[in-house]
């Protein structure tokens, strides 16, 4: 991935693909909020210290309605928005357990053309990604010159605070109490240091706690009790919230370079647990929105996922891409949720 990254941001310069590396013009989320000195975006004043000790339990967290003070969904509280009837878009969803739902899902979601990454990985930022319905991000930390940051091996190539991209989902998640999200982490930092970030961008009180040996609840349940973020990591997971991916997970292979390429064999996890993560994107060596014009039609990445659904006996719940925005994403999932043809909401 680092010479693949180097050669990336090489040819994406001498492309004149984009000006720079790493600047920012972030749009925003699809709310209005008062800003100040409550933001809560000062690490000094996460709870007894930076190590993020005390934000390992998320039964302890504060409402994150409260985490910024006048923080409004369209001049509305969201204490105050109506109580939800739809689970990610859909009635029928609010009875099946998180194991039984497909959901849509961004490979490194952070890294994005709209903000001058360098190779982007989708379009538009994580803001748009979630009001465009994405509902799971595989998401990079680094720590780089003491900041702890969403960034892709290389932080000079695009970055972004990671409390204030957490910060990001969390405002999403008050504005939408009928959602259920999930974030994968590839994590190169402590776990300390992804708690400190969860409790002071509020996104902890959310976090759900599923032990390998129980049953998982449904999106409803989810819903009513709060908990409806399930935070995974590749490394690390010494939280109860924290869960280790591969106790719960098993993938698909991640490297591809044609569509012919593409297999439903198993990549990393076992295939005994209830989670099943598709990775479909190519890079050769980059990701580009070619490659996923390829890769994203009805005839590849729908019939590859029918094709796994069939072949493995599981339901594929994670259907990650990039480019979410070129191609048929959003209906390969909703055919695997037995919505074909319907909109969310309908």
């Amino acid at each position: 991935m680092t010479k693949m990254n180097v050669f990336a941001c090489t040819a994406m310069l001498l492309a004149g693909f984009i000006a720079g590396c790493g600047d920012s013009d972030d749009s925003g989320v699809d709310v209005e909020a008062d800003i100040g000195a409550d933001s809560g975006n000062d690490s000094s004043d996460t709870a007894d210290g930076d190590d993020g000790s005390d934000a390992a339990d998320s039964s302890d967290t504060a409402d994150s309605a409260d985490a910024v003070t006048g923080f409004t969904c369209n001049g509305v509280a969201p204490e105050d928005l109506p109580t939800p009837t739809t689970c990610n878009g859909h009635a029928e969803l609010c009875s099946r357990r998180f194991n039984e739902v497909a959901f849509a899902q961004t490979h490194n979601a952070m890294s994005n053309a709209d903000e001058g990454w360098v190779p982007p990985n989708q379009t538009h930022n994580i803001e748009q990604q979630l009001r465009d319905g994405i509902e799971s991000m595989l998401l990079d930390t680094h720590e780089d010159g003491g900041a702890i940051s969403l960034c892709h091996s290389f932080c000079d190539l695009g970055r972004r605070d990671l409390v204030d991209g957490l910060t990001a989902i969390r405002e999403h998640l008050d504005c939408n109490p009928g959602e259920v999200f999930s974030i994968f982490f590839e994590s190169y930092i402590s776990d300390e240091q992804t708690a400190a970030a969860m409790s002071e961008s509020g996104l902890l009180a959310y976090a759900h706690e599923q032990a390998t040996d129980e049953e998982w609840p449904t999106l409803g349940e989810m819903i009513e009790s709060g908990k409806r973020l399930v935070v995974f990591t590749q490394s690390g997971g010494s939280y109860p919230w924290y869960h280790l991916t591969w106790d719960y997970v098993w993938d698909t292979g991640y490297s591809w370079e044609t569509v012919e390429d593409f297999d439903c064999e198993r990549g990393r996890g076992s295939t005994s647990h209830p989670l099943f993560a598709i990775n479909h994107w190519l890079s050769t060596p980059l990701s580009s929105p070619a490659n996923a014009e390829e890769a994203n039609t009805e005839e590849v990445l729908g019939g590859r996922v029918a094709r796994c659904k069939e072949e493995t006996g599981q339901l594929p719940n994670f259907i990650a891409v990039d480019f979410y925005d070129i191609g048929v994403l959003f209906e390969t999932v909703d055919e695997l949720n037995g919505f074909a043809g319907e909109t969310a909401g309908d």
